[in-house]
């Protein structure tokens, strides 16, 4: 019997130092990430020596994952020494001891995991950011040739500067709670999937990013796919962007203001009434109502919004396509592979089987 995927979490946060100065928020950082992690694997070491730090790693190089995901966050002191970055454990003394940056994203890379995010939250961390995501990548190509694999590097400053103590630890669990803020990382991030892939919370970090104080860098390679939890995952709703298109503006009572526009409504209707395959397009100026035609249609087949739009909008003129009528919609601000996997989940969500072969199934219109 094939083994079950497993996603699993590496954390480990020092706080406490016997000949450093300690840390407040380093430890907690990493407990808090971990609660974020739903459906995730492993429990974060605090305040562990340098040798239980080894042990551990050891520990997930030789459990061996089957595919999955892997999250591994360091929090606590880092200190350059020969260009070389060394994080600090609890007995180091910040000389030349401590945990190669080489070695924790060998070990991390050495699981298994098909995507593999490694966070470092301490000073100096960018130092060795393109040995460091080269080491993972390397290792993952010998590992999972053939295979879809991604992994990313995450730091909380450059190779120069200093980390404040909690600043990017609050800054990433706010992202991870909420959501991006930017307009340009929420087209790309989706509120149809569970989950969101690391190089997109990665990118949205950086573009929320306003402190000067420090600057975080990231870098990634492969193929990003979910991975993380996504607190916008608003199952059974109608793509926002067609929504409120639809609606006609985000109002508090959540009325849709949708008027006229029968006779394109119709149109759009009959080609998903008519089970013929097939590519349509609904084209015109911009601001002529292109999202708001085909966001109609897709509202009133969406049980919820259904509902509400025949409870408090006005009655309408244009055809009915009646409920669950759209399998799947999607508003395309993404590359091709996530409009893919977005449409796959969905179109398996509603009934039909993976594709084996080639064509569309034969009543999904595609806008």
């Amino acid at each position: 019997m094939q083994e079950k995927t497993r996603d699993r979490f590496v954390g480990i946060g020092v706080s406490s130092y016997e000949l450093l100065q300690p840390l407040q928020h380093a430890a907690s950082d990493v407990l808090e990430l971990r609660a974020l992690l739903k459906g995730y694997e492993g429990e974060p070491l605090s305040d562990p020596t340098e040798a239980e730090v080894r042990a551990h790693l050891q520990a997930v190089r030789r459990d061996r994952q089957n595919g999955g995901a892997l999250v591994a966050l360091f929090s606590g002191h880092a200190v350059p020494v020969a260009g070389k970055l060394r994080l600090q454990a609890r007995d180091n003394d910040g000389e030349a001891d401590g945990i190669a940056i080489e070695d924790f994203v060998l070990w991390c890379a050495a699981s298994g995991a098909h995507q593999v995010l490694v966070i470092v939250d301490a000073c100096y961390s960018g130092t060795q950011l393109d040995d460091a995501l080269g080491t993972i990548a390397e290792m993952q190509e010998q590992l999972l040739a053939g295979q879809m694999h991604w992994a990313g590097v995450l730091v909380s400053c450059s190779s120069v500067e200093t980390a404040r103590d909690g600043l990017f630890g609050g800054r990433l669990r706010n992202l991870l709670r909420g959501g991006p803020s930017k307009d340009e990382d929420v087209l790309r991030w989706s509120d149809r999937t569970s989950l969101v892939d690391g190089g997109t919370v990665g990118t949205a970090l950086l573009n929320a990013w306003d402190s000067d104080v420090q600057r975080p860098r990231f870098m990634q390679y492969g193929s990003a796919q979910p991975m993380l939890p996504n607190p916008l995952y608003a199952p059974n709703t109608v793509v926002k962007h067609l929504l409120l298109a639809a609606r006609g503006g985000d109002s508090a009572e959540h009325r849709s203001w949708f008027t006229g526009r029968t006779a394109e409504v119709d149109r759009v209707v009959g080609w998903v009434r008519s089970g013929v395959a097939g590519l349509r397009v609904v084209t015109g100026s911009p601001g002529s109502g292109k999202s708001a035609v085909v966001g109609r249609v897709v509202s009133l087949s969406n049980e919820a919004e259904r509902d509400l739009l025949l409870s408090s909008g006005p009655s309408f003129r244009h055809a009915d396509p009646g409920p669950c009528s759209v399998d799947a919609a999607v508003h395309a601000a993404m590359d091709a592979d996530r409009v893919a996997d977005l449409l796959s989940r969905q179109l398996v969500a509603a009934g039909w089987s993976r594709p084996t072969g080639r064509g569309v199934p034969p009543s999904w219109s595609a806008w």
